[in-house]
């Protein structure tokens, strides 16, 4: 669902959801990922 993503783009967000999760007792959710602050999903970025 949505556009492939760079293994940078999964990094960025991995980092993300950490932080997420020491803040909320080791949980994160789909808020989340709709969070303001939380890394664009959707930047196409050339992957050929």
């Amino acid at each position: 669902i949505g556009p492939r993503l760079s293994s940078s783009q999964v990094a960025t967000l991995a980092v993300w959801l950490t932080q997420c999760s020491r803040l909320q007792e080791g949980m994160v959710g789909p808020r989340n990922l709709r969070h303001f602050k939380c890394p664009p999903l959707d930047l196409q970025d050339d992957l050929s």
